[in-house]
């Protein structure tokens, strides 16, 4: 459920993140970039040097984008490494995230 914003990520000031997706580990700020799926989210985010995410799943496929940025995503039994150009095509109910930032990281995240 989305949040309001209250902090940008360092280093990507230039751009406005609109919202923010809780998250135990830290919030994902969020630019949402429409959707024509009924249950879908197309969405621009943003994730600061030094965060990690808990992996979770979505009972719809994914493809996730990394626009720039390096470190580590989980990927049901893997861990990948990831950078810039990197794509993770997430099957339905496969459990993914980014767990380790190694710099500043914007991804879309697309169904």
């Amino acid at each position: 459920m989305p949040i309001p914003l209250t902090e940008q990520v360092p280093g990507m000031e230039r751009i406005r993140f609109s919202i923010a997706i809780s998250d135990p580990e830290g919030n994902v700020p969020i630019l949402d970039l429409g959707s024509t799926q009924e249950y879908g989210a197309n969405v621009l985010a943003g994730l600061p040097v030094g965060r990690s995410y808990t992996p979770g799943a979505h009972r719809y496929p994914v493809v996730v984008m990394v626009l720039e940025g390096s470190g580590l995503f989980f990927l049901e039994d893997d861990t990948l490494p990831y950078g810039t150009g990197s794509v993770f095509r997430v099957q339905a109910n496969v459990r993914h995230a980014f767990v380790r930032v190694d710099t500043t990281t914007l991804f879309v995240k697309h169904v």
